[in-house]
């Protein structure tokens, strides 16, 4: 719930019906996608769809990898993931992509892969030291902060985790005051 006196105000609708939407920003604008459980993700103008679930909820997750150009209003597949998943952690670290955790066929997952913008290839990174999906991700300079989330045994989680991107390896953080799993999360645009 929000503070009523607070600056936030009520925007348009979306089109469309969603559960658990994820969407970014290109240039002030908001893209959702018409997916389950998927990632989006925006980097150089351009928005970047991860995964997701097909048409049954925890079943058939996809590997795919989708590129929606604003400026020609035109969507495009990518180099697949390397392998499916669904309600995971997504960031830009400068022109790579990071993904880490998330689900397949709803068992929660620790593995983490990187898509190098520049080659179009896809890289095996360590493992997330917990197994988690359902988690807010966010990217603050170098880092990819992956927080809360489902594990195996809890729907609302406390643990925090974060993956520095020059040093390639992941550092536990303090466990956040709530446990909490579907949750969203932002960080500050960088200027």
């Amino acid at each position: 719930m929000t503070n009523l006196s607070s600056d936030w105000s009520e925007g348009a609708s979306l089109p469309y019906d969603l559960d658990e939407p994820h969407g970014a920003t290109v240039d002030g604008e908001v893209y959702p996608r018409r997916l389950s459980h998927v990632s989006v993700v925006s980097h150089d103008h351009e928005l970047f769809v991860l995964g997701g679930y097909g048409r049954t909820l925890d079943a058939n997750t996809s590997k795919a990898f989708y590129h929606y150009s604003p400026g020609r209003n035109r969507w495009s597949r990518l180099p697949d993931m390397p392998a499916p998943r669904a309600a995971m952690a997504a960031g830009v670290i400068g022109d790579r992509l990071i993904v880490a955790g998330g689900a397949r066929d709803n068992v929660p997952l620790a593995d983490a892969f990187s898509f190098d913008f520049q080659s179009r290839r896809w890289t095996r990174l360590p493992d997330m030291p917990s197994r988690r999906e359902h988690v807010g991700a966010a990217v603050v300079g170098d880092r990819l902060y992956v927080l809360g989330g489902r594990t195996p045994s809890t729907f609302a989680t406390d643990i925090a985790e974060s993956y520095d991107a020059s040093e390639r390896e992941w550092t536990p953080l303090p466990p956040m005051p709530t446990g909490s799993g579907g949750l969203g999360s932002s960080a500050p645009a960088a200027r």
